[in-house]
């Protein structure tokens, strides 16, 4: 039976009748045979056993590893991406702040607003209030919603 090189196959004697034969194994190793005796066999057995062993406990660990390596990657883009929307959150507030204060100086100067404006003015001031926008541009929109729509 010739599987490559090198190899490791073992055959053992049956019992033939009530002739018990002593154990034999045979290794293949590098094209020849080395007999070997139970003691030996046993302790290939228990290296195998152990590097069987090694190996899996090795992998865990591997495996252990990548995923707390990925749990703190996770947390961490997910920190890097609250911060950005902190930031895009802010920024919106305040070109609409801008915008607003710039409606009501254009509007409160002419007397009067026209209904496409003030529908803009409407819908800027909620977006800005449900950002979290301060109480100066409420006051504003008080004095905005005085105004004759024309």
């Amino acid at each position: 039976m010739d599987h490559g090189n090198p190899e490791l196959y073992i055959l053992k004697w049956a019992d033939r009748g009530k002739q018990q034969k002593p154990f034999i194994s045979k290794i293949k190793m590098f094209g020849g045979y080395h007999k070997i005796n139970r003691k030996e066999h046993e302790e290939m057995n228990y290296l195998i056993t152990g590097a069987v062993s090694l190996t899996v406990g090795l992998l865990s660990f591997m495996v252990q590893q990548l995923y707390k390596d990925n749990k703190r990657l996770r947390e961490n883009r997910k920190h890097a991406n609250t911060t950005k929307e902190s930031a895009i959150k802010e920024a919106i507030c305040c070109l609409l702040r801008v915008q607003l204060i710039q409606y009501h100086d254009k509007y409160m100067e002419l007397g009067e607003i026209p209904s496409y404006a003030y529908q803009n003015w409407t819908m800027m001031y909620e977006a800005y209030h449900d950002l979290g926008g301060n109480g100066m541009i409420t006051k504003m929109d008080e004095e905005i919603k005085k105004l004759p729509i024309k």
